[in-house]
């Protein structure tokens, strides 16, 4: 983890001193893979995006992503996935010739499901809930020539506290009981993220980085 940030923090740091690209297109469609893993941990996400402009300086970006969480647990069936919808009104402009500053306000809708065993029927089932989030991003996004661009990104989002019941899943004393939790607590949390456009031509590029949540990330984006 370290060295992501670390890696990640080098990037954002050049690309602010460098003299960026003046035809960095905000109409495009994004397909992308996430992957990260620790000892006893493992996220694959699965995320469809896009942009589009609405005029010289804003545009509208939203995407759809499913996370897929194994936490590689034996002795329970612990394989979480979670669904992200978010829309965010997006401004950028140009800090020099060949780059851009952006900024990103918008909302974040994530639908969880996590697994149970339920002693009534000794299976797992799934329990679904979801919660709403506020979400802010700021960035750059530089090119150096025609063929590669540098995208840079610092994410905030928030997290209310939401009180969750879970469904019957255990037996006391003949009595069925239903038990609770607060998910994730009143609190926020910032990441960091940087990633690179390899453009084959004015329509197709190939995109690659790393993001502290999505971990190392491979792509095609389509522009128009």
């Amino acid at each position: 983890m370290k060295l992501k940030n670390t890696l990640i923090s080098l990037s954002i740091l050049s690309a602010s001193a460098t003299v960026a690209n003046d035809n960095i297109n905000y109409n495009y469609l994004d397909l992308s893979y996430g992957y990260s893993a620790t000892s006893n941990h493992r996220d694959d996400t699965f995320k469809l995006g896009g942009s589009f402009s609405l005029n010289d300086n804003f545009y509208l970006v939203a995407s759809a992503k499913r996370l897929i969480i194994d936490q590689k647990r034996v002795d329970v069936n612990n394989i979480f996935t979670q669904n992200n919808y978010s829309l965010s009104l997006g401004f950028h402009t140009s800090i020099s010739k060949r780059n851009d500053f952006y900024a990103e306000v918008g909302h974040n809708n994530s639908r969880i499901s996590v697994p149970y065993y339920d002693e009534v029927s000794n299976t797992f089932k799934p329990f679904n809930y979801s919660k709403n989030d506020f979400i802010a991003s700021i960035g750059t996004r530089t090119a150096f020539g025609k063929k590669f661009e540098l995208i840079t990104g610092v994410h905030y989002k928030s997290r209310q506290s939401q009180y969750i019941s879970y469904p019957v899943h255990e037996i006391i004393n003949g009595s069925p009981v239903i038990e609770g939790f607060n998910t994730f607590g009143n609190k926020s949390n910032i990441n960091l993220s940087v990633s690179g456009l390899y453009k084959f031509n004015d329509k197709n590029s190939l995109r690659f980085g790393i993001d502290e949540i999505d971990g190392f990330i491979l792509g095609y984006r389509f522009n128009w």
